[in-house]
């Protein structure tokens, strides 16, 4: 993939050491002179490679690029890049290691928020900074790779894509006609001005309500709108213990983990869209149902609630601060952003339970919207098997029956059901192997099996929520976080495509 004769990767690194300029600058603000030398001297590293590498390898002539070609560019983005990306990190933090900075690298491009940094605060502002904006630069890329390459070639996996996105089935047939650096660049101009204005528009809320300094307002902004789950202070989003920021990062992780807010139609259209998308209407569907399901328990059963909260206890007041927390909490990881509510704690003491493993690991597998940040198998394969499911059921009780499962703007077809079908099935097979690969490395099958699931769903933080353990990651042999690392990519750039790189032959109908 080039643009005007130079490698799209080669651009995308110089941009990469551009940014590397900004924690430069915030480390000189803050007087943290040594975080300020190390990345200005890898913003010059990173920028003079990139400089040759697009001198060396500039064709002016016109470029046809086919589908493999852009996926490999989509792959090495997040696998590539973050090599460059990890430099600063482990000059600053030289007792990670370099797998280690490479894993930072990796978890932060790909929206996961895994980390190694189990106390944020202990380490430098400027590396927390940095792993804020990696995020953010991930989930951008993640959004311009869909519109550009993945929407027009058929392989977002969307089922019901001809339907559910009309607009962009239309779309892609026609920039499949159009070069794909030229696809790219304008995708990015459409995307990158509503992403950014998200952005801003968050951090000026975090920071109205009071929720942390500058730092802490701007990462967290970041974070829900890449759905990374990254946060630069101990404890994650939960130490800010300030509903106004919570209700804040409700909104904009909903917005994050949906398409409709990139869509041309959406000013016109406005609420209508949003209530009548399935995407939208299952995720508010599930996250009532785990949330009720937690107040619920309250009255179910012989239940001893905890003495750390007796405030809590049959209480008007202590139900509704539960249900806030399990609410939010819920919509977090159901959109793979892995934020924990202040009032969590109080969820699981209203409830009676310890941390529901299952069902936030759950959450996080099933995941967000299609063409949208959030990892996981999307809401909408969810919803296709749902209905197939519904269907099945009662063709049994009439056998001659005619399924006639609509969305607002089509029925869905029986391709989308069978791509539904077979991205589940690449989905638990991708994970079955992950467990595998980790419990080579003699780490405990149920932690293998969790830590896969967080990686393949890009929800980093769920391994440290089911567990526990802010050391969770660091725990882990430096084979399996590698390990970890591919599963992150494989459910960044999703299965489906990536099965495809190692198959041409399968694109030769999508214009490869």
């Amino acid at each position: 993939m080039r643009v005007r004769g130079v490698p799209l990767l080669a651009m995308a690194l110089a941009a990469l050491g551009g940014l590397m300029l900004v924690p430069a600058l915030f480390a000189a603000v803050e007087q943290d002179w040594r975080a300020a030398r190390f990345f200005l001297y890898s913003a010059i590293f990173v920028g003079f490679f990139a400089a040759i590498w697009g001198a060396a390898a500039h064709d002016p002539r016109p470029e046809r690029a086919g589908a493999q070609t852009e996926l490999m560019a989509i792959l090495g983005f997040f696998a590539w890049l973050p090599v460059f990306a990890a430099i600063p990190i482990w000059l600053l933090h030289p007792a990670l290691g370099a797998e280690g900075a490479y894993f930072e690298a990796v978890s932060a491009m790909t929206t996961t928020g895994a980390t190694l940094f189990d106390r944020p605060q202990e380490s430098h502002r400027a590396v927390q900074l940095w792993r804020a904006m990696l995020g953010w630069a991930g989930g951008l890329a993640t959004l311009t790779a869909a519109a550009a390459v993945l929407l027009p070639r058929g392989l977002t996996q969307a089922p019901g894509a001809s339907q559910v996105m009309p607009e962009s089935a239309r779309a892609g047939r026609v920039v499949a006609l159009v070069d794909s650096g030229g696809r790219t660049l304008r995708a990015l101009r459409r995307i990158a001005p509503i992403y950014g204005a998200l952005t801003a528009a968050l951090a000026l809320a975090f920071l109205a309500s009071g929720a942390g300094d500058g730092l802490a307002a701007a990462a967290h902004a970041m974070g829900v709108v890449s759905t990374s789950g990254i946060s630069p202070l101990d404890g994650g989003f939960a130490a800010l213990d300030n509903r106004w920021a919570e209700a804040a990062a409700l909104a904009g992780m909903i917005l994050a983990a949906s398409r409709l807010i990139y869509r041309r139609q959406i000013a016109r259209e406005g609420w209508r869209a949003w209530t009548a998308d399935p995407e939208m209407r299952l995720l508010a569907l599930t996250a009532a149902i785990c949330a009720g399901w937690l107040f619920v328990r309250h009255w179910i059963g012989a239940l001893t609630l905890t003495e750390a909260a007796p405030e809590l206890r049959d209480t008007i007041a202590g139900g509704f601060v539960a249900l806030w927390g399990a609410a939010m909490t819920c919509i977090s990881f159901l959109t793979t952003t892995g934020y924990v509510s202040a009032d969590w704690a109080a969820a699981r003491y209203w409830s009676g339970l310890d941390t529901p493993t299952l069902m936030l690991l759950g959450l996080a597998a099933m995941g967000g919207g299609v063409a949208s940040t959030a990892g996981g198998l999307k809401l909408f394969r969810a919803y296709a098997l749902f209905r197939h499911g519904s269907a099945e059921l009662a063709r049994m009780v009439h056998p001659h029956m005619i399924e006639t499962a609509r969305t607002p703007a089509g029925r869905l077809t029986r391709a989308d059901v069978m791509n539904a079908w077979v991205y589940m099935a690449l989905f638990l097979a991708a994970m079955a192997t992950g467990t595998a690969l980790l419990t080579l490395t003699e780490a405990p099958f149920a932690l293998s099996l969790e830590a896969t699931i967080a990686a393949l769903s890009n929800t980093g933080p769920a391994l440290v929520m089911v567990t526990g353990d802010p050391a969770a990651y660091k725990a882990l042999a430096p084979e399996a976080r590698l390990a970890l690392c591919g599963a992150m990519i494989l459910g960044r750039i999703e299965i489906l495509a990536f099965v495809a790189l190692l198959n041409p032959g399968a694109l030769g109908g999508r214009g490869g």
